[in-house]
């Protein structure tokens, strides 16, 4: 039997060696519940050196490992699911490589050759990602130009508001490419939203001042969005056209055999297209709204009427939660919420005739206002697939307002149209959950490939097409 100080020490032994070890333990004189422990450091030492080289663990982490803490010992070292450490580091706008590029002149014709650049190296000075990126933080989270311009000064990295324009010109003129099919699919749609809020152009300002006789001097921002299956569209128009002109010059790209499309808006007359009919649906949110600003001057009367009109909005959003199609959920509001319809009507109309309330005053105007639209307003309960509010282009309407918080104007018609543009194609990309801002690089990488099929280049298609290209060209 060998004595337990005669037990060789262990330092890098190979694991033949290590197995002729840890048989000496066995055999040794070492009491029973001693020798797994002995085992156990045994096939620790013989690993802790290779450990230390590769920074597998380190000094402390091993004492802690083998000794444990305070009285407590570790008899047994296994293997656990790794930990995980997230280190998120800020990054500039943009990031600059400059590369060096090998030239050799023959000494005979002085001709030049240069080195061939690599195919993953951008050949212009501005990559697609860097566009995509000013876009996105222009006419998404609203950053002027000449903002960008001092906050990038500030790190280092400054670059002109002109330059910035000039760059946004070059991506519209890509996202041009599939702007018109867009329009196609708004325009043959089931179901269009549409509302206006203004906008200040510059040159516009300049003209109507210059010539004080000229009857538009309205300026305005059209929202339009469109839903065509499964898909939504997002328009935005920046002119002198209100909403109406705006949605006639979209139904004139309407299929002729298409039936009539369903408009929900607000009751301005302008919002309606000339020589277009179409299924109008007016906004009951606009209404309910009429009656919440009055809850402190007619508290009993507001209260009744707020608690009736809300009833279609909660059966509204009980119906997508239940899945319904649009034939099911017409009969489930029907079921639900006509009921609550009529009595709100009567009791309008009630507190009208009894002259409770009289009609020039805030709340018979009010109820004025949900008496003469009042068919447009319940088209709900009437017409498969008509929505009950205008809450979603209202929604996507924050998106200018807010550029127009913070840059106030564009200075021309030009420029306003640029803006659009590349808002409504960020939009309908958010719409359709895909990334704008790789949406926006593919519509520059591949714009030559767009130009022969736009409609396989749109936000829920170009990753299709993309995977199919690459695989070819790979080919």
């Amino acid at each position: 039997m060998t004595p337990a100080k005669e037990l060789p020490i262990i330092i890098e032994k190979s694991q033949e060696e290590v197995e002729q070890i840890v048989a000496l333990v066995h055999s040794s004189n070492l009491p029973e519940r001693t020798k797994p422990f002995v085992i156990g450091c045994i096939n620790l030492a013989s690993w802790i050196p290779k450990a230390l080289v590769e920074h597998k663990v380190t000094i402390s982490n091993l004492k802690r490992l083998i000794f444990g803490k305070g009285a407590k010992t570790t008899r047994k070292l296994y293997r656990i699911p790794p930990g995980i450490l997230v280190n998120i580091k800020g990054h500039n706008l943009a990031s600059v490589n400059k590369y060096w590029i090998e030239k050799l002149r023959c000494a005979l014709c002085n001709e030049v050759f240069p080195a061939t650049i690599p195919k993953q190296v951008c050949k212009e000075k501005y990559h697609p990602s860097f566009k995509a990126m000013l876009a996105l933080q222009k006419y998404y989270m609203a950053m002027p130009f000449h903002r960008q311009d001092y906050f990038q000064s500030l790190l280092g990295f400054p670059i002109a508001a002109s330059t910035q324009w000039q760059l946004m010109e070059e991506l519209a003129s890509c996202v041009l490419l599939v702007f018109p099919t867009l329009e196609k699919i708004a325009a043959n749609g089931s179901l269009i939203h549409n509302d206006d809020t203004v906008v200040r152009i510059v040159d516009v300002i300049r003209n109507n001042r210059q010539n004080p006789g000229q009857k538009r001097t309205g300026m305005y921002t059209t929202g339009i969005l469109a839903q065509n299956g499964t898909h939504k569209i997002a328009l935005f128009y920046n002119s002198k056209r209100h909403s109406g002109e705006n949605m006639a010059r979209l139904l004139n790209k309407r299929d002729k055999n298409k039936g009539q499309v369903i408009q929900m808006c607000d009751a301005l007359s302008h919002n309606l297209p000339a020589n277009h009919r179409t299924i109008v649906c007016n906004c009951l949110s606009h209404g309910f709204r009429k009656f919440e600003e009055l809850l402190a001057f007619y508290p009993e009367h507001c209260q009744t009427l707020m608690k009736y009109l809300s009833t279609p909005f909660q059966v509204d959003e009980k119906s997508k939660q239940l899945g319904h199609n649009e034939q099911q959920r017409l009969l489930y509001h029907q079921t639900h919420s006509q009921l609550s319809m009529l009595k709100a009507k009567a009791y309008m109309e009630d507190l009208l005739s009894t002259k409770q309330i009289e009609p020039n005053e805030s709340l018979g105007k009010a109820i004025n206002y949900m008496l003469k639209h009042w068919d447009k307003l319940t088209r709900f309960l009437s017409v498969s697939g008509a929505p009950v509010h205008n809450n979603n282009m209202e929604q996507g309407l924050k998106i200018p307002i807010r550029g127009r918080n913070n840059w106030l104007f564009y200075k021309t018609e030009y420029g306003a149209m640029v803006g659009g543009v590349l808002t409504s194609i960020i939009y309908t990309c958010e719409l359709a959950n895909v990334n704008p801002f790789e949406y926006l690089v593919a519509l520059q990488v591949y714009k030559d490939h767009i130009v022969k099929e736009p409609t396989a280049w749109l936000p829920w298609s170009y990753a299709n097409t993309t995977a199919l290209l690459e695989s070819s060209m790979a080919a």
